[in-house]
């Protein structure tokens, strides 16, 4: 099963900086990347169209790639999304900060199409 990851063009995190090394992920072709243990796990996307959505279009920020990725495992159930916005330090902040479209973003919803894993294969 095919799913899709959006990271930077250095294929790291793309919500993540790097500067918070615990859950910074960089996603290169056949290595294996495993969630932080106490992380809600690797989010990914159930298709392309889901990830072309999501990728911070016409942004002056650093640009954005998306790879092919394997999941490894079962999928993990998604926590609530305010509690996921509320764990990530900069929380909503971030849609702007990337230069995300804040009106395809439904606040109080993931992404469509997001999915979390414990692990993902690069296949890209």
């Amino acid at each position: 099963m095919i799913r899709y990851k959006v990271v930077s063009k250095s294929r790291g995190s793309c919500v993540v900086p790097p500067q918070n090394h615990k859950y910074y992920k960089k996603y290169i072709k056949g290595e294996t990347v495993k969630m932080t243990p106490d992380s809600f796990g690797i989010a990914v996307f159930d298709a392309l169209a889901s990830a072309e959505r999501f990728t911070p279009a016409n942004s002056n920020s650093e640009p954005f790639q998306i790879l092919k990725v394997r999941p490894i495992g079962r999928r993990l159930k998604a926590p609530s999304f305010l509690l996921f916005v509320d764990s990530l330090a900069a929380g909503y902040r971030l849609f702007s900060k990337y230069g995300w479209n804040k009106r395809r973003v439904e606040f109080g919803s993931y992404p469509e199409g997001t999915l979390f894993y414990r692990a993902v294969k690069g296949l890209d």
